[in-house]
């Protein structure tokens, strides 16, 4: 009888219950048959380590871990019996995957890889990540995949919290949220700020919060789902600030050894339907577009997707603001008006299941 086993281990095994409501299926499960092209007579689901460290190698196996920085991590798991449980599968014949959704940092992973197992189970081993580039490292030997967890994870978290408000929100100019400011995020609020444009805004930054979010305990507790936070950040609703702005400033992240790749920021953000500048990677932009979505090259000029050092793209951004921001009412008015067919049109896109949570096998221009 053919049969699968699941493994979810860590802090993050639950964030999927929402995609799992949204879809109608287990979307754990859905990756792992879909990157091993098989359906199964069995599917067997656990959430606790112990239970793989019980696990005999007689099935296809697919763990799930959160990310390189967790506790659990692939640092952890192949310093155990994990690793033999792994090789022996893989001897046997059967099918493994590493799955870990929120992770966008590869080579620490594949590094991990090459350090435990020989080259001839790495050939057989499956990874996949959040890191649309993950295709470079091929050099590594495994079978690489990518998948597009943000975008679903983001859509179906945002509608299960979807609730009705009816207060106002002074009218400004634009919205920005960067729970954890990181030095690059601080690069562009300063540039804002160089520009006299922070009171324009709603921000979110190392001393505030827009939602007036309890951080005492600090930032990084809040992202957990677990304990007192039942919600991730990126669902709470944020309508009264997004009705009372133009537009919103995404600020992902640009420290040098991260990976370019779509955050759940930038989902929230079309799901709200709003028009977007974005302080990213440098190809942030066109990595939207090869996806299947539109930017707002009507009302900024997107050149700055192309500036390779991250203080001229900020101070580039920030000059871009402050061009709309010194528009006549009017004249925002109809540039806004303008945006009206992109911002439904990546509204529709992320509300066609077909094209969120994609599992990409090679690269994305090349599906």
């Amino acid at each position: 009888m053919s049969r699968l086993d699941l493994f979810s281990v860590g802090e993050q095994w639950d964030w999927d219950r929402y995609i799992d409501l949204q879809i109608g299926e287990n979307y754990f499960e859905k990756v792992a048959k879909q990157i091993f092209k098989k359906d199964y007579e069995k599917v067997n689901h656990y959430n606790d380590i112990k239970s793989l460290y019980r696990h005999t190698p007689d099935t296809d196996l697919a763990i799930r871990f959160d990310n390189c920085f967790a506790k659990t991590n692939l640092e952890t798991l192949l310093n155990s019996n994990v690793l033999s449980i792994i090789e022996q599968t893989i001897t046997r014949g059967h099918n493994v995957l590493i799955y870990v959704p929120t992770e966008s940092f590869t080579i620490q992973d594949l590094r991990s890889f090459s350090k435990y197992f020989r080259s001839h189970v790495r050939e057989k081993l499956h990874y996949a990540n959040c890191n649309p580039n993950i295709f470079d490292y091929e050099v590594f030997g495994l079978n690489l995949h990518y998948v597009d967890y943000f975008s679903i994870w983001s859509i179906a978290g945002n509608e299960n919290f979807k609730s009705q408000v009816n207060y106002v929100k002074p009218k400004k100019e634009f919205l920005t949220l960067a729970l954890r400011t990181a030095p690059g995020k601080r690069l562009m609020l300063d540039a804002i700020k160089n520009l006299n444009m922070y009171a324009n805004g709603y921000i979110t930054d190392e001393n505030s919060t827009i939602d007036d979010l309890d951080v005492s305990e600090g930032r990084y507790i809040i992202r957990s789902m677990q304990g007192k936070y039942k919600k991730h950040p990126n669902f709470m609703n944020i309508t009264p600030w997004t009705r009372a702005v133009n537009f919103e400033l995404v600020i992902e992240d640009t420290e040098p050894e991260s990976p370019l790749f779509l955050s759940e920021k930038i989902f929230r953000s079309m799901y709200n339907k709003m028009p977007f500048i974005i302080f990213g990677k440098p190809g942030y932009l066109k990595l939207m577009r090869d996806l299947g979505y539109k930017t707002f090259d009507n009302i900024f000029d997107e050149s700055y997707d192309f500036i390779e050092d991250r203080i001229e793209r900020a101070n580039f951004i920030a000059k871009e603001m402050h061009k709309f921001i010194q528009l006549g009412k009017k004249q925002k008015l109809i540039l806004l008006e303008s945006c009206n067919h992109i911002i439904q049109h990546n509204f529709n896109f992320l509300s066609d299941p077909e094209n969120i949570g994609k599992i990409f096998s090679n690269p994305i221009n090349s599906q």
